[in-house]
């Protein structure tokens, strides 16, 4: 419902559950909900990214973790196709700090693959 919710309402009219996201919960640990995991790849998508700045610091903050993870890959993957450029170098540069274990693990392979595909040209 809350998926629904942030996709078809304006994010002026949704704006009540960014911010219970950010008081009651850390994004890094919903990331790693299987539904949780939705929730905030929708509000990456629809939520303009002025006002997502700290909360995609927050996950970005949890790269290395959350890569590796089976639900919170798809939250970082998002990060780097829907997030500002700060945020891409910086998901980027801490993938490369680790990359013996990065093509070590089939999630974080796929978002090492993502990105490729959105900071090849930065």
């Amino acid at each position: 419902v809350l998926q629904r919710a942030i996709e078809f309402m304006r994010p002026a009219a949704v704006n009540f559950i960014l911010q219970e996201l950010v008081q009651k919960s850390r994004p890094a640990m919903l990331a790693r909900h299987q539904y949780g995991c939705r929730v905030l790849e929708r509000v990456i998508e629809h939520f303009p990214p002025d006002a997502l700045f700290n909360f995609v610091n927050d996950i970005v903050d949890d790269t290395c973790e959350l890569s590796r993870h089976s639900y919170g890959n798809f939250v970082v993957q998002h990060v780097l196709e829907h997030g500002e450029q700060v945020h891409r170098k910086r998901v980027m540069a801490t993938l490369c700090l680790d990359l013996d274990a990065v093509v070590l693990n089939q999630y974080a392979c796929n978002v090492l693959d993502k990105a490729l595909s959105y900071c090849a040209l930065e």
